[in-house]
């Protein structure tokens, strides 16, 4: 689950768990999804509609400094969920 060594290690890293490490948790926690938010890839559509949200408010109030982490994390889930079909 993101193993962190140090600054040199967390830096770069993505801000969410892979859909493995989430169930891992889900099912430590003994959480079980239910309704329209039952899989993996809805989390992380609502979470990518939040974060594109945020970059563009960011963008308007040119907050470009904390830009980079989050356009990153955006990256991160499209990617994610392009591979998940």
């Amino acid at each position: 689950m993101n193993g962190n060594n140090g600054p040199g290690d967390s830096a770069g890293r993505c801000s969410f768990l892979c859909p493995v490490c989430l169930r891992k948790v889900w099912l430590a926690l003994s959480f079980t999804p239910s309704g329209p938010t039952n899989s993996v890839l809805s989390r992380y559509q609502a979470i990518l509609q939040l974060m594109q949200a945020l970059a563009v408010k960011f963008k308007e109030m040119e907050v470009l400094d904390e830009m980079t982490e989050l356009l990153g994390d955006i990256d991160w889930l499209e990617k994610r969920m392009t591979s998940l079909g």
